[in-house]
């Protein structure tokens, strides 16, 4: 029927999004996994927030002169958005599945077929979209909050050591070095050479 067939192709557009996504993402693409397997709650509930949000602020930005742009982008970016958040929930299932460090991309296909088959069911499809959008979306939530509070690594700031850390300097005495001269030696030295 029509519907499957528009299923389907929504499936397969999540399935190259998320192939597109972890191909010039791969290290996003962990974090994202990493934060819904750590925490799972908190993904779910700003997954809700995110998922009834952003529609929200687009039909207010619609409404409002000023943010008409950013209200029509916004509307315009939904479908997108959400199959962004299923594309993550399909991540993160399949490393329930296959651990790291195996691909990333054999771990996301076996999470997309397995929410793909499950989403064949009559009248469980759009549950199925829905709950991945919305897990999708709060631990990609998650991951984004925690990389805020992480600085940067600078390249070749402290080599091996401890960020900060100083080497100490340690400066070889030389045996070329004059030693300092006193009174006494100089008076001996010209006493030398005048009656020498």
């Amino acid at each position: 029927s029509g519907t499957r067939r528009r299923r389907a192709r929504a499936m397969l557009s999540v399935l190259a999004l998320g192939l597109l996504l972890m191909l010039f993402g791969p290290r996003a693409a962990d974090a994202v996994a990493l934060a819904a397997r750590g925490s799972p709650w908190s993904s779910v509930g700003w997954g809700v927030v995110a998922f009834v949000a952003l529609p929200l602020v687009g039909v207010i930005g619609v409404f409002t002169l000023v943010l008409l742009p950013l209200g029509l982008g916004l509307l315009l970016a939904l479908f997108l958005l959400y199959s962004v958040g299923l594309a993550a929930s399909a991540l993160s299932l399949g490393r329930v599945l296959w651990h790291e460090p195996r691909s990333r991309f054999l771990a996301f296909v076996i999470g997309w077929a397995i929410l793909t088959a499950v989403a064949a069911i009559p009248f469980v499809g759009g549950i199925v979209w829905v709950a991945g959008a919305v897990f999708g979306l709060g631990s990609t939530s998650v991951a984004i909050w925690r990389t805020r509070g992480t600085p940067p690594r600078q390249r070749g700031a402290g080599g091996r050591h401890r960020q900060g850390g100083k080497m100490p300097v340690v400066i070889p005495a030389t045996s070329d070095e004059p030693e300092p001269m006193t009174v006494q030696d100089l008076l001996r030295h010209t006493s030398g050479l005048i009656y020498g």
